[in-house]
Formats: structure tokens, C-alpha cells, sequence
């Protein structure tokens, strides 16, 4: 179970709009202290410290 539903939203509805706005999603890893990219097992968390990435941003770099 997840706490999309919570919101009105769905995994689905936030990477639509992550595509839509040009973002990318990533994970803040506690115990590394990094932010990793988000994987499957990210979306299927109950909760998961999502970063989003302008990804004009990560062009530019």
C-alpha cells in the first residue's frame, strides 16, 4: 500500500507529471546520505523521500 491515493493521485499521475514538466524523480538514501535515482522498489514504498531533478538542469552541468 502506498499514500498516493491519500492525495488524489496516483504513481502513475506524478511520473506523467514529472514527463510533462521535464523532471526527473530520485530517492534520498539515508544511509549513503545521496540521492540514488527512484526505482521500482522506490515506487512501490509505502513512503520514500522523493528529490525531483529539473532535468534542464542536469543538461547544463
Amino acid at each position: 500500500m502506498n499514500t498516493w491515493p491519500a492525495f488524489g493521485a496516483s504513481q502513475q499521475d506524478l511520473q506523467r507529471l514529472l514527463a510533462e514538466f521535464d523532471y526527473s524523480a530520485g530517492v534520498f538514501d539515508v544511509p549513503a546520505n545521496r540521492v540514488r535515482p527512484a526505482d521500482e522498489r522506490a515506487w512501490r514504498s509505502p513512503y520514500a523521500n522523493l528529490v525531483l531533478h529539473p532535468m534542464s538542469r542536469n543538461r547544463q552541468a
